[in-house]
């Protein structure tokens, strides 16, 4: 079947704008609720989702969580390329049939000019654990990113979805404090957005305080709009801890924002956050 406006990267039409949304999936627990809200928003281009996971068979385990996540998602968007980055393989013990590639998901619009994707392991290796109830340790971690590029003299543009690590910062008092390997992790995406000759925007659940210095390494120059935007928390009322961030998106600063929103929605512990961004 050949589908309409596909164009191939060297033919497709330079953009104005590009809307680009996160989301924490949170294992689709809320309801579908959250399929719904994607589904309602036709205006995103780009969604970096986290906490998605993919099976071939549909199960939900005792606690609300669907192994077939991804799958939802490309019935919901088929006008949408879908990248799905696994890292663990999650099997609840009390579901012994729900096996799921547990990740994140990066869903572009068909035709936009993809020219390069890629997902880079920030340690560990894939599926070098296994998520049960009696084995809640992290588990590796990596980031995906795609390039679009207009082939037409202007400069390319890399989205990147990252999922950052949990565990307790070096005091012990938070779990979105620093430590020795977020640092290392963030000096890895530093490095790797720099070495890039590309305009940035970099987003997803990065499990870090606003005022840590991993957020601060990771983000280099590039504008927060956390920050600018003044926004108080990236958190929905279903997370009863007190950090009130987890989610961000930063952008290169030649890129300029023309609208920025986390809306307030029960789909998940996490809001969504959208960005219309001018390119």
């Amino acid at each position: 079947m050949i589908l309409e406006n596909r164009n191939e990267p060297h033919k497709a039409v330079r953009r104005t704008s590009l809307v680009v949304a996160s989301l924490n999936m949170y294992h689709r627990m809320v309801g579908n609720e959250i399929y719904s809200y994607i589904s309602n928003h036709p205006e995103v281009d780009v969604w970096c989702l986290q906490e998605v996971n993919s099976s071939t068979i549909d199960v939900v385990s005792s606690d609300n969580r669907h192994s077939s996540m991804l799958e939802k998602l490309r019935e919901l968007k088929p006008d949408f390329m879908t990248f799905h980055a696994p890292l663990l393989l999650f099997m609840p013990v009390d579901s012994p049939e729900f096996r799921s590639d547990y990740g994140t998901t990066i869903m572009c619009r068909y035709g936009l000019p993809v020219v390069d994707y890629r997902q880079l392991q920030l340690n560990g290796h894939i599926h070098s654990s296994m998520w049960t109830p009696e084995n809640q340790t992290d588990h590796s971690r990596a980031i995906q990113y795609l390039t679009l590029d207009w082939a037409d003299g202007s400069k390319p543009i890399t989205v990147y979805n990252y999922h950052g690590i949990w565990q307790k910062s070096l005091d012990k008092t938070s779990r979105k404090g620093d430590t020795a390997e977020r640092i290392k992790i963030s000096r890895k995406i530093r490095k790797l957005i720099d070495d890039q000759n590309s305009d940035t925007i970099i987003c997803g659940d990065f499990n870090l305080d606003h005022d840590t210095e991993s957020i601060s390494i990771m983000r280099g120059n590039m504008v927060d709009l956390i920050a600018e935007y003044c926004i108080k928390t990236t958190r929905s009322i279903l997370y009863k801890k007190t950090a009130p961030y987890a989610d961000y998106i930063f952008i290169s600063k030649e890129l300029k924002v023309n609208n920025f929103i986390v809306e307030n929605i029960v789909i998940s512990d996490h809001l969504p956050l959208v960005a219309h961004i001018q390119i």
